[in-house]
């Protein structure tokens, strides 16, 4: 299937920008491989952008900065971009799993290190977005939970907490007192 003009100029253009491989491929909705080939063809690298272009990206990230709903697509792009990396690791380990069914355990084991490495690196950036991008929740909200104190109760304690129990059950009309209606029953 040929892709339009209009979205080689798109996948020309983010790269130039700066933007990731699997970005771009899932904003135009083409494969990474066909990314690739686009900015091969093109002689395209990340960041490749004329320097007005590069100023008047730096302008408009400012501009993006500032607003909320800005940051948050940006938070959802790094997301969406995580996301598609943490696929393709799967997908690597599982093709690693099938390998490890072969009679070449080297290569098994070369493409699972190689796996671990890009699963490794995924979490590192992730971690790194979420924390520039202030994503994880603060702890400045949580209040400190109570004590919780455990101990061994003997039958006198157990004892002691049902009458407890049961009383404050009969305060609250939960239960009715069967003391009184055991004496109304003999006829007292």
């Amino acid at each position: 299937m040929k892709i339009s003009p209009d979205k080689v100029t798109k996948v020309i253009v983010m790269r130039s920008a700066g933007y990731t491989i699997s970005t771009i491929a899932n904003s135009v909705r083409i494969s990474t491989s066909s990314v690739k080939r686009i900015c091969q063809k093109n002689n395209v690298h990340a960041g490749g952008a004329l320097e007005s272009l590069v100023a008047e990206a730096r302008a408009d990230l400012t501009r993006t900065l500032t607003s909320d709903d800005s940051i948050k697509l940006i938070a959802a792009s790094f997301m969406q971009d995580t996301l598609v990396h943490a696929e393709a690791v799967r997908e690597l380990a599982a093709s690693a799993g099938a390998h490890l069914k072969a009679s070449n355990v080297d290569d098994a084991l070369k493409v699972m290190r190689g796996c671990n490495a890009w699963a490794n690196t995924l979490k590192l950036t992730a971690d790194a977005t979420r924390s520039a991008i202030k994503i994880a929740p603060d702890n400045d909200d949580n209040e400190d939970l109570p004590e919780l104190i455990v101990c061994v109760m003997t039958d006198d304690d157990v004892l002691a907490e049902r009458e407890r129990q049961r009383e404050e059950a009969i305060n609250l009309g939960i239960i009715c007192d069967e003391t009184s209606t055991d004496n109304h029953a003999d006829g007292v």
